[in-house]
């Protein structure tokens, strides 16, 4: 690989992780020790492996020694064979398909409407609070992989996922499955939180781009799937419309067991007071301690202090925060259509409902598009860089500008495609342009987030990720309303103008980022506080 290639696959990279994993980049485990001397294990086996270093205790105990993992530790999850790798990435990327498949396909599930006697705004809760529960999740469950490792985090949220799942597949009341709904989200967001963690523990920056790309395939394509195996389960099963539950029920299962079965504990902090641990067994020497044994908070108190920063960023930096109401509304936008495509196909054409779950191929394939492009916007922020002498966190700012364009133009295009004269594939076309917009808009919010704030990107990407999925929560509940009362061409008419009243914005940030960024509260606080 030569080093443009590397840097391609380093700064996609660097994208995805600061996307999808807010927490495990930054700032773990600060520990100030001053390295003396060294220590040995007594294995003759890891003689080489096993090395401490001396140092003063923070506690005022001399003599300590801090455990380290050794280049050629069997711990080190890069030991992996590369069949193993690829065996746990692909389980992360199936789980976290199947989490944002949950998230949509109850958007078809119709007769529960009719079973509860619901209205229409009762029925969105199901979406709504789903998507609520992914946006608070990650802020509050991530920082336990730091204290039990990532192993644990997943089966316990895979586990309570489940069995939130059972529970709104059998509980009779219905506000106690909309509670179920958002307890599901809340405990499967830990896959979409932590998962890249994993990925990144177990590839090197040369070898990580390609498994990042397949596993970030799944926040992107999972909601468009969800209606699409929820319509054929409706139209063909009748009266059999839970299996679609079920269905994902008996998915979530398997995986599960191929959690348990597969993804070990690769998260190095943990791996080291697991080792810290065996030599203190195998020496008698309590003074060996690992640096994750001597972190001076708890838990809860990091529970707690991790929304912190996150909020600061919406607080203080009002560059991020027009940055992260955009994502928002483009993916918002994308959870109204699970509402708003249904009618517009069934009222103009007159589709059936497992004709208006495959309308969605369309995003879904706009999706997919995006992702097979960014690896040549990595490229071009490498020609601007090289071309400008130095490179700046703006230059990530190309596929934000050009999803920018395609957002407004391919809603102006389907509320001028929805006539009973027009053949349905043109407003088909339309939405899977705006699934091409869609990942453009946020893959650049994400590369820039990674560049501009660097340390503290993780921060910023969580403040996006909180913001993007809580307006995604909000859309569904007055989406269909408005279709109703303006007309479907005038609805995404308006959503099309929108989109375009925030056009300028790449284009402006571009221009004066930089300066933007040299006001911003938010890092002018973080620059005091050091």
């Amino acid at each position: 690989m030569d080093e443009t290639e590397s840097s391609d696959t380093s700064s996609f990279e660097d994208s995805v992780n600061f996307a999808l994993h807010p927490y495990d980049l930054e700032e773990e485990h600060r520990l100030s020790l001053n390295k003396t001397d060294s220590y040995h294990s007594l294995y003759p086996d890891q003689a080489v492996v096993n090395t401490v270093s001396h140092t003063d205790d923070q506690n005022g105990d001399n003599n300590c020694y801090e455990v380290s993992m050794g280049v050629g530790d069997k711990r080190d999850p890069l030991r992996l064979p590369l069949w193993r790798k690829w065996l746990i990435t692909i389980t992360l990327a199936l789980v976290g398909l199947d989490i944002c498949l949950l998230s949509s396909c109850w958007s078809l599930v119709t007769p529960l409407k009719e079973k509860y006697k619901v209205s229409h705004e009762l029925f969105v809760l199901g979406v709504s609070f789903y998507i609520f529960g992914m946006a608070w999740g990650p802020l509050f469950l991530s920082p336990i992989s730091e204290f039990y490792g990532r192993r644990m985090t997943y089966i316990f949220g895979l586990t309570t996922c489940i069995i939130f799942q059972i529970l709104t597949c059998f509980v009779p009341n219905y506000g106690f499955k909309i509670f179920c709904r958002f307890m599901t989200g809340l405990f499967g967001s830990v896959f979409l939180s932590v998962a890249p963690g994993t990925i990144s523990d177990i590839f090197t920056k040369q070898t990580i781009g390609t498994p990042l790309a397949i596993y970030s395939l799944c926040p992107f394509l999972g909601p468009s799937l969800g209606p699409l195996l929820a319509g054929i389960v409706v139209h063909f099963g009748g009266d059999k419309y839970m299996w679609t539950f079920y269905s994902l029920l008996i998915f979530s299962g398997c995986l599960w067991v191929l959690v348990i079965l597969v993804v070990p504990e690769t998260y190095v902090p943990i791996l080291t007071k697991w080792k810290a641990q065996e030599l203190r067994m195998s020496t008698g020497k309590e003074e060996l301690f690992a640096p994750i044994e001597r972190m001076h908070s708890n838990m809860l108190e990091s529970i707690l202090k991790a929304p912190k920063r996150p909020l600061s960023v919406l607080v203080f930096d009002p560059m991020m925060t027009v940055l992260c109401f955009y994502s928002g509304l483009v993916l918002g936008i994308v959870y109204l259509f699970f509402f708003s495509i249904p009618y517009t196909f069934h009222k103009v054409w007159g589709f059936n409902v497992a004709e208006q779950g495959l309308a969605f191929l369309g995003m879904a394939i706009g999706m997919l598009a995006s992702s097979a492009i960014s690896p040549y916007f990595a490229k071009l922020y490498l020609r601007l860089s090289n071309l400008k002498g130095k490179a700046q966190p703006e230059y990530r700012f190309p596929p934000l500008i050009v999803g920018g364009f395609l957002a407004p133009i391919s809603l102006i295009i389907l509320a001028f495609t929805t006539y009973k004269q027009c053949h349905w594939i043109g407003a088909l076309i339309a939405s899977g342009f705006y699934g091409l917009s869609t990942g453009l808009i946020i893959s650049g919010i994400f590369t820039y987030t990674a560049d501009a704030y660097q340390l503290y990107a993780a921060s910023a990407a969580a403040a996006n990720t909180f913001t993007r999925c809580s307006m995604a929560g909000i859309f569904p509940l007055f989406g269909l309303q408005m279709y109703e009362r303006l007309g479907v061409h005038y609805a995404s008419l308006l959503l099309g103008l929108v989109a375009l009243l925030l056009t300028p914005a790449p284009l402006l940030f571009y221009k004066y980022g930089a300066k933007l960024r040299q006001r911003s509260k938010f890092l002018g606080l973080i620059r005091n506080k050091a």
